[in-house]
């Protein structure tokens, strides 16, 4: 149950003390390029920081500045049927500053084309200046790649995330505390807390929580994931521990009503998952979900996430004979779409953009193109909110924005009726459904 890391961090953790918190280190955008035919790609590409001066980890952090734009290239073993790849990759700058990974992808459709993908990793440094120092890092990319491999103005981000003292003894409990990475599938920062108590800690070491905007690996049947609740965190510790470990995730519920904060999803519907390791299926392994906690027992560390188990209705039925009514609950699902999950408005408009909406069915070319459309001037709207603060112009643009999705609706309506060309009413709920994950993020304001 060992995953190892720096010893030099580890040293720098038993100084730091367990204050740290993570931290946003840099952000930017990146081009990519796939050359090749699956099942191995050859990939090349370059990065470009945002301007201005972070803290991550305690220390001024201005990679624009310091660093400068980095181009890189690598390879990568796609898994068409899973929708995945392993990558290794090498960065360089114009500097001594360079960096490795060796991640994993996870791609929305077969070959990592044709949709967003998403790449992740923890970073090997070569910095001699120290531009980054007192922690892991990540890389954390995601880029809406075409039919020809290409993706181009990627969001990207340098992740920073401490150590935590894992001592020696039985029952040993270590947490991540509070703390925030920025997600680049949701576009903006998001916050997660864990919690591990291993069994015994025969030589002592320390805990990672380290948080990915996506991880590859099979979900259980009937458990889907929520755009606003999923957080992938990996687990990794270089202690020396036995006897098994108890993995917490939090979830927010700050009145206690037993409904996830910014969602409409029952507290009684999460579970746990766990992978053994990156890309392998995830299990249920929930023990409790109480507490803004949900909780399991598992063999050791590794990846975990947050997923929702399908909604139960419940029938009632009855029978011939006096008291003889009969309850019985079923599971339906709680799906109004096909799309891959989303936690941000422009998150939901890209995925919706990258499509298909109506698996299966072929829209009408006029329904499909004006869709586009909308959706194009639905995504400019929301994107101009990121530049201005002038609270009128922002209600402006997010009115905008809320009006060209429901023309969408609109239209989805009348083709259900049309003599030619009409789609199927499930076709139009899909659309609906899209367009309502939109506007919800809109509404629990993450643009």
């Amino acid at each position: 149950m060992i995953r190892g890391f720096a010893p030099a961090l580890l040293s720098f953790l038993f100084l730091l003390g367990s204050e740290a918190v993570a931290d946003v280190a840099a952000t930017g955008t990146f081009d990519i390029q796939l050359a090749g035919s699956p099942p191995t790609v050859p990939f090349t590409g370059d990065i470009t920081f945002d301007a201005g001066v972070r803290s991550a980890l305690g220390w001024e952090v201005n990679m624009a500045a310091d660093v400068g734009d980095m181009s890189f290239e690598g390879d990568a073993v796609v898994d068409a049927a899973q929708k995945s790849a392993t990558f290794d990759l090498s960065a360089a700058s114009g500097g001594d500053f360079a960096f490795t990974t060796a991640g994993s992808a996870r791609c929305q459709s077969a070959g990592c084309v044709n949709g967003r993908g998403t790449f992740v990793g923890r970073l090997s440094l070569t910095d001699p200046d120290d531009v980054l120092r007192g922690g892991i890092f990540t890389l954390d990319g995601t880029a809406v790649i075409d039919a020809n491999g290409m993706g181009t103005a990627g969001a990207f981000a340098i992740n920073a995330f401490p150590l935590t003292l894992t001592r020696v003894g039985s029952d040993t409990s270590v947490s991540s505390g509070p703390q925030t990475f920025f997600d680049t599938r949701a576009g903006g920062i998001r916050a997660f807390v864990a919690d591990a108590r291993f069994a015994s800690v025969g030589v002592a070491g320390a805990t990672q929580f380290v948080a990915f905007s996506a991880l590859p690996g099979a979900l259980p049947p009937g458990i889907e994931l929520d755009g606003a609740l999923s957080v992938f965190v990996d687990v990794a510790t270089n202690a020396m521990v036995s006897g098994g470990v108890h993995l917490c995730l939090g979830y927010p519920d700050a009145n206690d009503d037993q409904i996830v904060d910014g969602t409409t999803v029952a507290v009684s519907r999460i579970r746990l998952l766990h992978a053994a390791a990156i890309g392998a299926a995830f299990t249920d392994v929930t023990a409790s979900v109480a507490g803004q906690r949900a909780c399991g027992d598992v063999p050791a560390v590794g990846p975990i996430v947050l997923g929702v188990a399908e909604a139960a209705s419940t029938t009632t039925t009855t029978t011939p004979g006096p008291g003889a009514t009969t309850t019985t609950t079923t599971a339906s699902s709680p799906t109004t779409t096909t799309l891959p999950a989303c936690g941000a408005a422009l998150e939901c408009v890209d995925v919706a953009v990258a499509g298909p909406l109506c698996p299966g069915e072929t829209l009408n070319q006029k329904l499909a193109t004006l869709i586009q459309k909308k959706l194009g001037k639905a995504r400019a709207a929301l994107l101009s909110t990121r530049t201005t603060s002038a609270a009128k112009k922002l209600a402006r643009l997010v009115a905008k924005a809320r009006k060209q999705l429901g023309r969408i609706g609109t239209k989805a309506d009348a083709f259900v009726s049309r003599r030619n060309g009409a789609i199927s009413p499930e076709c139009r709920d899909l659309i609906r459904g899209a367009m309502g994950r939109v506007t919800q993020q809109i509404d629990a304001n993450r643009i």
